[in-house]
C-alpha cells in the first residue's frame, strides 16, 4: 500500500475510482489529505479491513483522539467513515467489496468493518533516512576526524551516533561539535526526502556508547533496538 500511496504523491498514478468517491468525502469532512484506500477480507475475523493512506502524520492524528501516539481511535469518524463506505458501496456495480458478498451475499455492517490508517510520511521519513548510501555516512564521519566516533547508526527514521566509552558520550554531547554534525547529518538526509517531510526542529541525533551497547546489549544492534 505504501508504494501505491507513493505513486499518487508522486503523480504517477491517480487513487482507484472506486475508492475515490469515498477518499474525496473523507477529505472534505475532516480536512485532511487522502493518497490511497485499500480493502482486504480477513478470512479469520470475517471482518472487512478498510486501510486508508493519508499524507502527514498531522492528517492521522486528526482521524485519532489527538496526540501522535495513536493509541486511540475517534470511534465517531471511524463510524462514519465505516458507513459512508457501506453507502457508497451499495451503489457499485460489482460492489467494491465483492469477496465479502460473494461469502456472505450482503453488504456489510458497521460491525463488519475495521478501519486502519496509515500516513505516507510515517513511512518516507524512514526510507530516506535508509536510503542514504553508507559511504556517503562514512565520508561524513571522516570529515569530522573526531577519534570518538565509532559510528552512525540508523533504525528506520532514527540515527544514533555511536562513540566508544560513556565518558565521550557525556563530554560530546555538552560540546557544540555535537550540533554541527547533526547539522551536517540532516543536510545528508534532505538530499534523500522526496517529498520534503524532514524538517531541522524534528530531526535530532541520539548519541549512544559502544560501552553501553557492550554492557547492556552483548554488543548487538537487533537487541539494541528490539
Amino acid at each position: 500500500m505504501y508504494q501505491e500511496a507513493k505513486r499518487v504523491k508522486q503523480g504517477l498514478q491517480t487513487i482507484d475510482q472506486r475508492f475515490e468517491p469515498l477518499a474525496s468525502w473523507i477529505s472534505q469532512e475532516y480536512s485532511v489529505s487522502v493518497l490511497h484506500i485499500s480493502r482486504k477480507f480477513q478470512r479469520h475475523s470475517k471482518k472487512l479491513s478498510l486501510y486508508i493512506y493519508l499524507n502527514s502524520n498531522e492528517d492521522k492524528t486528526t482521524l485519532y483522539q489527538g496526540g501522535q501516539d495513536w493509541k486511540e481511535k475517534d470511534v465517531d469518524k471511524e463510524t462514519a467513515i465505516a458507513h459512508k463506505y457501506i453507502e457508497l458501496a451499495s451503489k457499485q456495480k460489482p460492489v467494491i467489496n465483492l469477496q465479502f458478498h460473494t461469502i456472505f451475499n450482503r453488504l456489510p455492517i458497521r460491525d463488519d468493518i475495521y478501519v486502519v490508517y496509515f500516513s505516507l510520511e510515517e513511512s518516507a521519513v524512514s526510507e530516506a533516512n535508509e536510503s542514504i548510501p553508507r559511504e556517503k555516512i562514512d565520508t561524513l564521519q571522516r570529515a569530522f576526524a573526531d577519534n570518538r566516533i565509532w559510528l552512525f547508526s540508523r533504525c528506520f527514521y532514527s540515527t544514533t551516533l555511536f562513540v566508544f566509552t560513556d565518558e565521550q558520550k557525556a563530554e560530546l554531547k555538552k560540546e557544540a561539535i555535537f550540533k554541527t554534525i547533526e547539522d551536517s547529518y540532516f543536510d545528508l538526509l534532505k538530499q534523500y526526502d522526496e517529498f520534503n517531510y524532514w524538517t531541522r526542529h524534528r530531526f535530532g541525533l541520539h548519541i549512544q556508547s559502544k560501552e553501553t551497547l557492550d554492557r547492556n546489549h552483548e554488543g548487538s544492534f537487533f537487541y539494541y533496538y528490539r
